[in-house]
């Protein structure tokens, strides 16, 4: 197989480990961390700001898409919203398990976790204050969950993952004040949802069968799928759309696939993080 080799455009060293790292939408910055602290860094990638989370567990943190504003979730049921210093802008009390704000920059969404076998959604403006919310069962109980946005689309993704127990999609908007859950295909376990630039094609997982499917969006038709053979390794939850190509990793390894044909194209080498041997 071929491998392409490419070199780290930079490389930052974090005086300690962390657990996370969330970019911004709009690219301007990225925050990384760990349960005590959080590091936010500029379109430079250099560190423009570092601070102990209000809440001392951090378990999340997600950047507004274009401005300096950070919604951390903390251990102790908190959702704060802070400044790229720290200094706390607004809170909400509760078991906020993910949050996203949505491209055009005007609504938060997040999720609140009730009870081990329920949800809710709730989104808030920039103000904090509540514009709808909709309680709905986790049929994976006790999942942990992720939202992310869509291209030209007032729809977020909303996925639910619970290891072997399964993996659930949906598709959340927002209409009339009301927020309606549009899922995607309930019998299959699909995760890491993954678009294009313009937000007609999207990427994701089928946990149980192991395999990468394309899918058109809105409609949600299947145009193409590649199955992997996880009897030797698993296929990662890495899957990003780049182009005419997608990023995957399979077992310790990264590979570029060919989203025409639907087939692994050649070996991605990250120079200084070459992949060894096992012996």
């Amino acid at each position: 197989m071929a491998k392409m080799k490419i070199k780290p455009i930079k490389t930052i060293h974090i005086p300690e480990r962390v657990n996370f790292l969330e970019t911004a939408a709009g690219k301007n910055y990225c925050v990384l961390g760990n349960k005590t602290k959080c590091y936010v860094l500029g379109s430079d990638f250099e560190i423009i700001s570092q601070f102990e989370t209000p809440s001392g567990q951090n378990s999340h943190s997600v950047m507004h898409p274009n401005q300096p504003t950070i919604a951390i979730m903390g251990k102790d049921n908190t959702l704060c919203i802070v400044n790229i210093d720290g200094n706390e802008l607004w809170i909400k009390q509760g078991e906020y398990i993910a949050a996203c704000w949505t491209l055009d920059e005007a609504l938060l969404y997040t999720l609140l976790r009730i009870d081990p076998h329920k949800l809710k959604l709730l989104v808030y403006d920039n103000s904090g204050e509540l514009i709808s919310q909709k309680e709905f069962e986790d049929k994976l109980y006790e999942s942990s969950a992720l939202i992310t946005p869509i291209p030209n689309s007032r729809e977020m993704t909303l996925q639910l993952m619970a290891g072997q127990d399964g993996c659930l999609m949906a598709f959340v908007s927002l209409i009339d004040g009301g927020i309606t859950l549009r899922p995607l295909h309930q019998h299959y376990s699909y995760a890491c949802a993954s678009f294009n630039s313009s937000g007609t094609r999207f990427l994701c997982i089928e946990n149980d069968e192991s395999s990468i499917h394309h899918f058109t969006y809105p409609e949600l038709n299947e145009i193409g799928a590649i199955q992997f053979d996880v009897s030797e390794c698993n296929l990662g939850y890495t899957l990003i759309y780049a182009g005419d190509k997608a990023i995957v990793n399979y077992g310790e390894r990264f590979y570029l696939l060919d989203i025409k044909t639907m087939t692994i194209a050649e070996e991605l080498i990250i120079e200084g993080h070459e992949p060894v041997p096992i012996s």
